[in-house]
């Protein structure tokens, strides 16, 4: 009986399967809420996640009336449906997303997934990423997706592809005794051994080029995205030392964005493309849940005090928050939300540690291999960077002994860090490498329990200042500044800097203060003179003190032929632009070649916000400035110019 019922199933899902076929053969497709040609947003996206649509809700799986209100909430609350290639193409700085941008996913390929999502999408606007295990592509079987079924549905615009690999999603023998163990992770038990480092090598980068070869033929179309079965990259509890490596390698040499964890929606500016997170969606959220856990993940940047508010923070692995303190137990994460485009803070604290315990406070957190951690336990303060597999020391302190713990205190500000321990100056300044920019604030403990109270933290204004000194800025808003651009150069005489000018710079790199100096240029110098004049400012600044401190130059226009002349010997640009300018570069495809390089709007309140919109079009937020004067609501990222004249009229 029970097979004939299996049977019966399978006829059925075959014969639903191709009437969907005829239903899109004959009926055409209405177009997704999509029109990129109006986003300039650089803020990020969200990613959520469906394990498969149910005919009854559950917790795992929404029905099809849930998938609709899920659907219709993100739409009345803004939310934008994007494609995986919006996605890549934001994290490379090279196109913006919408406001409120959002990518749905659809895991493991399933059926049901495809029929019951496909008439909400188009009823709604949105649009899926269907990920794939290609292993499931030829065999026998209702329950997952076949090729005839991705070829029908490629040819919807509501659908786009993923890879979840080949055998990637399947348990291997690990070990003689039975033992299981994951396909990416774990090398392969086989006839009484263990493979060799090369086969374990070999499998998993076939695996990962035969499922996109695979999908990309059933789709007929590029598979750019990947999506970890367990979300495990090789960096879980048993993996292999070498399997971290390993996948890397293989999913950045065929896929654009893969992602891993499946805790958090939002994905920022600065997130490692191949270490992206969605947020997995409970089949019995309401729409109004979906929207308020995805509203808790949004950008912020007011300040926290405490640990009162539960919604600010994003516990894992065993942290809590109790009394206005946060616990942590060995080996747990608290991350505050909304912290992750932070650059400048200030940070305090009371921590205590139980004996043998370590507390760590993450800022600028933009990966695993990007962060600054302060660590603390009984006896020693250290202060660490991670830079992609190399772990820096930068400072080692020794800690007196106190009972009721210790009050830390951190301050980041550029490229420059410091630290205090109850109340003394501990280390600082520090200097940070151009990498660790900007990432979210969070605390970690291992070996142990910690516990942190009094906690507060501000992201800090940092203002570009137009002041022909350091020390012209009132002593009382110098902790206001990012950077000084003082004029120090020009057509009208020889590059020389004085030593005046020098020790000023050396004076605001002490306070984690760049010195950017200016070059007043015509916009369009001849090739011979830019020659000239870079040399001339490039033999200017090779001065042992200067070398290491101005990397960056100001100058007036694009100038074609003074920029290249620059950009050759080492430096990176900040071009200062009126409007006419800044409509130039929205209509070239010059600045592409000089990604490092910035633009600052110099336009006045009735023209600068329309120029700031164009320029978000084809710019990402961090290489845009506009003057203070001119743009009200500056959107996260862009910097803000001012000039010295206004700190001392606000007096």
């Amino acid at each position: 009986m029970m097979k004939k019922l299996f049977i019966i199933v399978q006829w059925l899902v075959v014969l639903l399967l191709a009437g969907f076929a005829a239903w899109v053969s004959l009926k055409p497709s209405p177009q997704p809420a999509y029109h990129p040609d109006e986003w300039h947003s650089w803020n990020g996206f969200m990613a959520i996640s469906y394990a498969g649509i149910g005919r009854h809700t559950s917790e795992r799986y929404p029905s099809p009336a849930k998938l609709a209100e899920h659907m219709r909430a993100l739409s009345e609350n803004g939310y934008q449906p994007i494609r995986p290639e919006d996605a890549a193409a934001f994290l490379a700085g090279r196109a913006p997303l919408p406001e409120r941008a959002v990518l749905v996913l659809f895991e493991g390929g399933r059926k049901d997934s495809l029929i019951r999502a496909t008439p909400i999408l188009q009823k709604t606007g949105f649009i899926g990423t269907m990920a794939v295990p290609t292993r499931y592509l030829k065999q026998w079987g209702s329950a997952y997706l076949k090729t005839p079924d991705l070829r029908t549905a490629s040819k919807l615009p509501q659908w786009a592809f993923a890879s979840m690999g080949h055998d990637a999603i399947v348990e291997i023998p690990v070990g003689g005794a039975g033992s299981k163990g994951r396909f990416l992770a774990q090398r392969k038990w086989a006839k009484g051994t263990v493979e060799t480092a090369d086969a374990f090598a070999k499998r998993i980068t076939e695996d990962y080029y035969l499922s996109i070869d695979l999908l990309s033929d059933a789709t007929r179309q590029p598979v750019i995205t990947y999506l970890y079965p367990y979300g495990d990259p090789g960096t879980g509890p048993g993996s292999d030392p070498e399997a971290a490596q390993i996948n890397l390698d293989a999913v950045s040499a065929r896929f654009s964005i893969a992602f891993t964890r499946a805790d958090d929606p939002f994905n920022g500016p600065s997130s490692d493309p191949f270490s992206l997170s969605r947020l997995r969606v409970s089949g019995n959220w309401t729409g109004s849940q979906l929207v308020k856990e995805l509203k808790q993940f949004e950008p912020r940047s007011d300040a926290v005090a405490g640990f009162s508010d539960a919604s600010r923070w994003f516990l894992r692995k065993g942290s809590g928050l109790k009394d206005n303190a946060l616990i942590l137990s060995d080996e747990s994460l608290a991350w505050l939300r909304g912290s992750e485009g932070w650059t400048d803070i200030e940070c305090t604290a009371r921590i205590k540690t139980e004996p043998g315990a370590m507390v760590a406070v993450y800022i600028r957190y933009a990966a695993p291999s990007s962060y600054l951690r302060v660590t603390l336990d009984e006896s020693v303060l250290r202060v660490q960077e991670r830079l992609l597999n190399r772990m820096l020391g930068l400072a080692s302190v020794p800690v007196p002994p106190a009972s009721a713990g210790h009050e830390l205190r951190v301050r980041v500000r550029g490229n420059r860090a410091w630290i205090w321990l109850d109340g003394n100056a501990a280390a600082g300044p520090l200097p940070l490498s151009p990498d660790t920019d900007r990432g979210r604030v969070g605390f970690g403990a291992h070996g142990g329990r910690a516990y942190v109270a009094s906690f507060s933290v501000s992201p800090s204004p940092s203002y570009h200042v137009f002041a022909d000194s350091y020390a012209e800025i009132p002593e009382r808003r110098r902790g206001e500044v990012g950077a000084i651009l003082p004029t120090w150069f020009g057509t009208d005489r020889p590059p020389a800097v004085t030593a005046s000018q020098r020790g000023d710079a050396l004076t605001a790199a002490a306070a984690g203060v760049e010195c950017i100096p200016v070059i007043a240029n015509p916009s369009d110098l001849p090739p011979e003179e830019s020659e000239r004049l870079a040399t001339g400012i490039a033999e200017a600044l090779a001065h042992p003190a200067l070398k290491s401190l101005v990397t960056q130059l100001a100058l007036s226009g694009i100038s074609d032929h003074l920029s290249r002349a620059l950009r050759a010997r080492g430096f990176r640009l900040l071009h200062r632009l009126d409007g006419d300018q800044v409509r130039d570069v929205c209509r070239r495809e010059g600045l592409r070649e000089a990604p490092y390089d910035r633009l600052l709007i110099d336009a006045g309140p009735d023209t600068a916000p329309g120029l700031l919109d164009e320029l978000l079009h084809v710019c990402p937020a961090r290489r845009v400035l506009v003057r203070r004067d001119a743009v009200k609501d500056v959107p996260l990222g862009v910097r803000v110019v001012v000039r010295a004249e206004d700190f001392k009229e606000s007096n």
